[in-house]
């Protein structure tokens, strides 16, 4: 009975324990969605709160300390920019944009005095909640940490957790002591850096989307490999659609397009297969491998690639010539008329139609019930058609098209051309990203083939496209 009593006692803990962990998640889900942000204020924002504030970069540092609380933060609710910080982290920012490593951003912040706006010099330093030098000085990994956190742009990230789980945090049988540290769990779900969703703050953005996502981008691509600032990153249109038609009719193949720069201002595309096999041979000759066949049961046979299908490529391809074609291509597209109001509804609300479709959800419910009473005969039809037209106005006036500020859209949306022609480098990329599956030229860098998503294929004339056969742009834009 002792036994029941106590599994039935710990049962009850555990599920409010359990309960508990539930709703406080549901809470941190529910205000990432809202916009709101769970925790402290990152560096380079505060809470506004500046009557009583307690931070380290406050009395001394901060011109606002001790002065009457910042509206715009709603009593501590919603983070606002630190006066000073706010600076540091544009700095940072837009000296990784420029090529700068996380260490040479380190060294710069850290060895020099910079003049605000207003006149004052000061010396950038971290919130430190945990340094307790007075200098406070910046590293590597508070760096990294402004660099990729998405909330300087104005967005809420929800990162991956941890499933619930009521063990204790040791591996079983084996103790911390046994360990001689804290054993470590592994979370299933993945790194807790992953973003699983982007949100809309309500705080007031630092840099802007498109320049956080280009150093996202860029940090992507560096690795561990230290960057050279006489080399400078260059961005590619084409990168992730574009691939190769050649090795794509030698055997099915999706081969990549990569970016290369040539001499002087040239950039050039290359096939994937052609530059990892010239990486290859730089470094070892494929007949080297041919004694380690035989211990794994196998032999080298007739059946590779040889040197047919790299005499079918050319080293190098303009991207000039090939992102002209796509431009010519994208140009095409016109928008149906029947998107406008979906479009629309996104320019004016996160939700989309959700939002316009929850206001006339009660008058949409009043017209089916007239509707049922005109066919049961308790009304006649003139009365129905009064009712209608009545609730017919009404809900055009929950379209989004009867707002003033989206009918100024309206004109951008009948010119797609216009809109991409303003589009930047990163935008751009985007867009083809979600129309398109591959773009794929061939060795004289002619688009043979474009595959395209729905409903895409069908807008830009591309559903009665032959395969292997160039893709004419004219015959395109006459189907779209």
């Amino acid at each position: 009975m002792g036994l029941l009593v106590l599994y039935v006692l710990g049962a009850l803990a555990e599920m409010y324990v359990w309960q508990t962990s539930v709703r406080v998640r549901e809470v941190k889900v529910e205000m990432a969605r809202r916009g709101l942000h769970n925790g402290l204020a990152p560096y380079g924002y505060c809470n506004g709160l500046c009557s009583t504030c307690t931070s380290r970069n406050g009395e001394g540092y901060c011109p606002l300390f001790g002065q009457p609380d910042r509206p715009e933060s709603r009593r501590g609710r919603i983070p606002v920019p630190h006066p000073v910080d706010q600076f540091a982290v544009k700095l940072i920012h837009a000296l990784y944009n420029q090529g700068f490593s996380d260490k040479d951003i380190t060294e710069y912040l850290n060895t020099r005095l910079f003049q605000l706006p207003d006149g004052r010099q000061v010396k950038f330093r971290t919130k430190g909640p945990r340094n307790f030098l007075p200098e406070r000085s910046f590293t590597r990994e508070s760096i990294r940490e402004i660099i990729t956190n998405p909330f300087y742009a104005g967005l809420i990230a929800r990162h991956t957790v941890k499933p619930l789980d009521m063990d204790d945090d040791q591996l079983p049988g084996i103790t911390a002591m046994e360990r001689g540290r804290k054993a470590q769990r592994i979370n299933p779900n993945g790194s807790k850096r992953a973003i699983i969703e982007l949100n809309t703050g309500q705080h007031q953005a630092l840099i802007s989307v498109a320049l956080w996502q280009s150093n996202q981008q860029l940090r992507k691509r560096k690795f561990k490999t230290p960057v050279n600032q006489g080399n400078p990153t260059r961005e590619y249109l084409l990168t992730g659609v574009g691939c190769c038609w050649e090795c794509h009719a030698w055997d099915g193949r999706k081969a990549s397009l990569r970016g290369a720069t040539g001499v002087g201002s040239y950039t050039y595309y290359r096939c994937a297969t052609l530059h990892d096999l010239y990486k290859t041979r730089r470094k070892r000759k494929p007949e080297e491998a041919d004694p380690t066949l035989p211990a794994v049961g196998l032999t080298a046979g007739p059946g590779g690639m040889g040197s047919e299908l790299p005499d079918r490529h050319k080293a190098n391809l303009r991207t000039e010539i090939l992102e002209e074609q796509i431009n010519q291509l994208v140009e095409n597209m016109v928008i149906p008329e029947d998107w406008y109001e979906g479009i629309l509804a996104y320019y004016l609300s996160d939700d989309g139609m959700s939002e316009f479709e929850m206001q006339g959800y009660n008058m949409r419910q009043e017209l089916a019930r007239q509707r049922a009473l005109f066919r049961q005969g308790h009304i006649t039809q003139a009365e129905y058609e009064e009712a209608y037209l009545r609730i017919n106005r009404y809900l055009q006036q929950f379209k989004p098209s009867a707002r003033p500020e989206a009918r100024e859209v309206i004109p951008l949306l009948q010119d797609f051309a216009g809109i991409w022609r303003k589009m930047n480098l990163a935008e751009r990329r985007a867009i083809l990203q979600t129309m398109f599956t591959g773009l794929y030229f061939d060795a004289e860098g002619q688009l043979r083939k474009a595959s395209a998503n729905s409903p895409f294929d069908r807008l830009l004339g591309l559903v009665l496209q032959e395969p292997g056969i160039p893709v004419d742009l004219k015959e395109s834009a006459k189907i779209a």
